[in-house]
């Protein structure tokens, strides 16, 4: 065998150095051509481990080496403290060295790959556009406070946290939280395609520069009497034909407790009123108006129900022209110009809509709740939502179980319903419970 192998050095290849010299330029073919070259995983910095090498435990840990370019190195340390400072420098130089991917990378760049990424998911609509333009116009202001050419590596956590507390217009915790998610989001993206690591994204925003929300105030939920004005009073500026339209949308929207989407969308076809025939008064939530003004499939799968039509609330649809397919298309002419909330304009009055589409939640608030609550000084606490809590309530009042109510309004899971209306479960026990409690005692 020694003598086969060392005939190579005479001039003559053997059967054995074809097989190696085969392999070899195989292999070489491989580097060659980058043929299934395995992906660097540029983020790789594992937890400490312990191992016992030759009677003696020692610690290790593996980890992307940016100067290298190579994973899967090892470190080793003689005791875990050890370790966790020399893993420690490794975060640090994955982060901040000069050939890690964050190094050169400015917010500007980070920005317009985030949002390229978030218009190709709004053209397939798997965002809303209304969505995207929110995001882009609070990454927009992140650019203008902490510089376009800003190196993401020179951003300090205390530069983000001031920016999203002294936005002017940010004057609720909910709209700071915003900010914070949205700038968030754009550095978690910059994760996943490699851009920047997971610690630079820890280092800035940490849990503790995240805004707190207050706690949820309670509901105020309007009486029989101050829905009853709000929906049978006229405004001074109305005719007619929009009087009927707003007794029959508003009394739509209170006696069943659909949103205000789904009524915007809500089709003659899916309406079915004994009146016409049908073996029930019903209205089918097959469609609504999301943000971007599009009619689509219900907030969530839930939302698609049958929800029962009073038969006199039947009777004042029946009285709405059937202009189109739908129930509420949005009214042709908008308010006198010069009149707002508290305001007593009488100015001509624009149109507002070219073609019959749906009518948006803020139009529902402008021309049909606000003229109310203006002339007659009603007294409201929120918009258009709280018509919905309104009849929320009237179903527990009427001791619906949970699962009833939830499948009424449309929620996806009960304990969304038990969330937002708990509260209203507990008060409707309050007199059993207070003559439980003081049975024998009075």
């Amino acid at each position: 065998m020694l003598a086969k192998l060392q005939g190579v050095t005479r001039g003559y290849a053997t059967p054995a150095f074809l097989i190696f010299s085969r392999v070899s330029a195989y292999v070489s073919a491989r580097k060659e051509t980058g043929m299934s070259m395995r992906k660097i995983n540029t983020k790789q910095l594992t937890a400490i481990k312990a191992i016992i090498n030759h009677g003696k435990k020692r610690f290790y840990f593996r980890y992307y080496c940016p100067d290298l370019q190579k994973d899967n190195l090892r470190r080793f340390a003689n005791t875990e403290a050890e370790a966790k400072v020399l893993r420690e420098k490794v975060k640090e130089k994955q982060v901040l060295g000069a050939s890690s991917p964050v190094h050169g990378l400015t917010f500007n760049q980070l920005k317009e790959s985030f949002l390229a990424f978030q218009r190709t998911r709004a053209k397939n609509r798997e965002i809303k556009h209304s969505y995207l333009g929110d995001m882009t116009r609070r990454l927009d202001y992140f650019e203008t406070v902490l510089g376009a050419d800003t190196y993401i590596k020179d951003l300090t956590r205390q530069q983000i946290t001031d920016a999203v507390y002294n936005k002017e217009s940010a004057k609720t915790p909910k709209t700071k939280l915003e900010y914070f998610v949205s700038l968030k989001a754009m550095l978690s993206f910059g994760a996943e395609e490699g851009l920047i690591f997971d610690t630079q994204i820890n280092l800035l925003m940490s849990k503790k520069a995240r805004p707190k929300q207050k706690a949820k105030v309670e509901q105020r939920i309007p009486s029989p009497e101050q829905m009853h004005k709000l929906i049978h009073s006229r405004a001074s500026w109305w005719t007619d034909e929009e009087y009927d339209f707003w007794v029959a949308f508003k009394l739509v929207l209170a006696t069943t407790g659909i949103r205000v989407g789904e009524a915007s969308g809500a089709s003659w076809e899916n309406l079915h009123l004994r009146a016409e025939g049908s073996n029930q008064n019903r209205l089918f939530i097959g469609q609504a108006r999301d943000s971007d003004g599009i009619l689509s499939q219900p907030k969530t799968n839930a939302g698609l129900r049958d929800v029962p039509i009073l038969t006199e609330v039947g009777d004042k649809l029946l009285l709405l022209p059937k202009v189109c397919e739908l129930i509420f298309p949005c009214p042709r002419l908008g308010k006198p110009r010069g009149r707002g909330f508290r305001k007593e304009g009488h100015g001509a009055r624009l149109p507002i809509a070219e073609s019959y589409r749906p009518v948006t939640p803020e139009e529902v608030w402008r021309l049909g709740i606000e003229p109310i609550i203006q002339e007659f000084d009603l007294p409201w606490s929120k918009r258009t939502h709280v018509i919905r809590h309104f009849q929320a309530s009237n179903m527990i009042n009427l001791g619906w179980d949970i699962k009833k109510v939830q499948k009424r309004l449309g929620h996806s899971r009960a304990t969304t319903t038990l969330d937002t209306y708990g509260h209203l479960y507990e008060r409707a026990d309050f007199d059993e419970e207070s003559e439980g409690m003081s049975r024998g005692l009075i």
